[in-house]
């Protein structure tokens, strides 16, 4: 399966708890009332098997004295082809999400930092790539966090990628 880039706000997106939400009329909600409240995006994917990875886009919402909330979509058995090709789906991904947002909200552009899941250590695999990734995030006119700060991607989406929010037995945590 190949990735789609659009409409990603059409798509099924769930609480950590797994109920459905609409997250363009969440975050609308939040910034009537905080406008200083920070849009966090990040995307990150699990291998799951040869060439095939899951993908979990998050939008975090938070700060301004609000309550975080955390909304996500899951994209599952997507091809992949290198280190490379993951990053730069997981950024893009990211990026969509945050230019749907602005799309609709178009005043929440300065509240939207991108998360990218690429650390800037030189000793990890991803950091060759993570000014071409910021290259991205930067053209499409948004604040960055790369590794280890992007915590929406490497922290968020991990844990839902890794389905960590369901119990063992695979029913809901309360």
């Amino acid at each position: 399966m190949a990735l789609k880039f659009d409409n990603l706000l059409q798509e099924n997106w769930k609480t950590m708890n797994r109920d459905p939400v609409d997250v363009v009329s969440v975050i609308k909600e939040y910034l009537v009332d905080h406008p200083k409240l920070e849009v966090h995006v990040g995307t990150d994917a699990q291998a799951k098997g040869r060439n095939k990875a899951n993908f979990v886009t998050v939008v975090c919402v938070h700060g301004d004295g609000v309550p975080g909330r955390v909304f996500y979509l899951k994209f599952s058995k997507v091809d992949i082809y290198s280190l490379q090709d993951k990053l730069m789906n997981e950024t893009m991904l990211s990026i969509t999400v945050a230019e749907e947002i602005v799309h609709e909200l178009p005043y929440a552009r300065d509240n939207i930092i991108i998360h990218v899941d690429a650390n800037t250590k030189e000793e990890c695999a991803s950091s060759k790539h993570v000014q071409a990734l910021v290259g991205m995030v930067m053209g499409y006119n948004f604040r960055y966090l790369a590794k280890p700060n992007a915590w929406a991607a490497s922290h968020a989406a991990d844990h839902a990628v890794k389905d960590k929010n369901k119990t063992r037995k695979g029913h809901r945590r309360k």
